[in-house]
């Protein structure tokens, strides 16, 4: 099926969405009272550890595209050079809902030094 890389409603269900940090409750909730969403990582067709190369926390958590819209969210991707490859903004969810959609934290598999903006970059 053909996907808009610019409209995440387009992209397939199982595509992967991480954020990056352990995010207890109360850090979602001073994340979406700030801007009103999260920063996240996500495209089609990517696998998580390509993803999660994109963030520099030592832990992540994950969820899927069919969730996230599920849940009453949705993505906005952000093409900005200042932004890790593949960012996308997750507006819509309140921090609990977030939390629900969520992974429990989980190790970054990616090693440091190969993540954006590792050592040395």
């Amino acid at each position: 099926m053909a996907y808009d890389i610019s409209d995440p409603s387009t992209w397939p269900d199982a595509t992967i969405v991480v954020r990056g940090g352990v995010n207890s409750l109360e850090e979602l909730r001073d994340a979406v009272q700030k801007t009103g969403g999260v920063s996240v990582v996500s495209r089609p067709n990517m696998s998580f550890e390509d993803l999660a190369a994109s963030v520099r926390n030592n832990q992540v958590r994950r969820t899927s595209v069919r969730r996230v819209i599920a849940a009453g969210g949705y993505l906005v991707p952000t093409f900005e050079p200042d932004d890790p490859p593949n960012h996308c903004n997750l507006f819509g969810l309140t921090a609990e809902q977030l939390d629900t959609i969520l992974s429990k934290p989980e190790l970054n598999p990616v090693p440091k030094e190969k993540r954006w903006r590792g050592a040395g970059q």
